[in-house]
């Protein structure tokens, strides 16, 4: 009954076109991201990889960003019919389960440090394909890596699962998140794809638990720094120095 209602009072408000709307822009935004930088032509003049590695990748991850969280973030907010800013902004009820957010801190660090180990992981990370890590680089790559987190989880467990579960319910709205959030990772191959999607339900349950993303955001983006900085510690090709010219490892 109370299922029935929610989809009811999201016919009679339009959620069901506002998320046909943002399904059609979040393959829009991957397409056009992908494009940027995959593209070797269009990557060369917008990211411009052979000019600086570092410079190279944040200005993908703001790329990200903008196309995946300042861009939607501005048309939710401006679309007559949508609830404003409050209904993506607010923490909701994260402060009652800050103890779920710690484990998960904890487990994820656990399995990023042994994860970085192996040759598989080393291979894709760290980002930023240098041999010599310095403060510096930390620092790009942990600020480019929550820029960019910022933006993908406001789209996917903020914009993306709100109207879809304004319209119909949590069930059809988990599905049409984890389909598409695995669908994004198809270019980094069927395993990964995979993979994503018992990490997106969690995303997506703990969204739903406390009516916000900024547990998904956390979460995500201690995932995506953990394991970029584990990658540089546990890589022997790798070496971290405090300053440029001196090499501790």
């Amino acid at each position: 009954m109370t299922g029935s209602l929610i989809i009811l009072t999201a016919n009679q408000e339009g959620w069901p076109y506002y998320s046909a709307i943002t399904i059609i822009y979040v393959i829009i935004a991957f397409a056009l991201f992908y494009f940027i930088t995959k593209f070797k032509p269009v990557r060369r003049i917008l990211v411009r990889p052979e000019q600086d590695l570092a410079l190279s990748f944040i200005s993908e991850k703001i790329t990200g960003f903008l196309l995946f969280g300042l861009v939607p973030f501005l048309l939710f907010v401006i679309t007559p019919g949508l609830k404003s800013s409050e209904n993506i902004l607010t923490p909701g009820k994260s402060e009652h389960y800050w103890y779920i957010l710690l484990i998960l801190l904890i487990i994820i660090t656990f399995l990023t440090f042994n994860g970085s180990k192996r040759k598989a992981i080393q291979e894709r990370s760290p980002r930023i394909r240098i041999k010599k890590w310095t403060v510096k680089y930390c620092i790009i790559a942990i600020t480019g890596w929550i820029i960019y987190i910022l933006g993908y989880e406001l789209l996917f467990r903020g914009i993306l699962w709100l109207v879809c579960y304004r319209a119909f319910g949590l069930w059809v709205a988990l599905l049409i998140n984890i389909v598409l959030y695995a669908a994004v990772h198809l270019d980094q191959g069927l395993a990964m794809s995979l993979g994503t999607i018992p990490f997106g339900i969690l995303l997506c349950l703990l969204t739903f638990l406390t009516g916000s993303f900024l547990f998904a955001f956390l979460i995500h983006g201690w995932l995506a720094v953990s394991t970029e900085i584990f990658s540089v510690y546990n890589n022997p090709d790798l070496s971290f120095s405090f300053r440029n010219q001196t090499k501790n490892r």
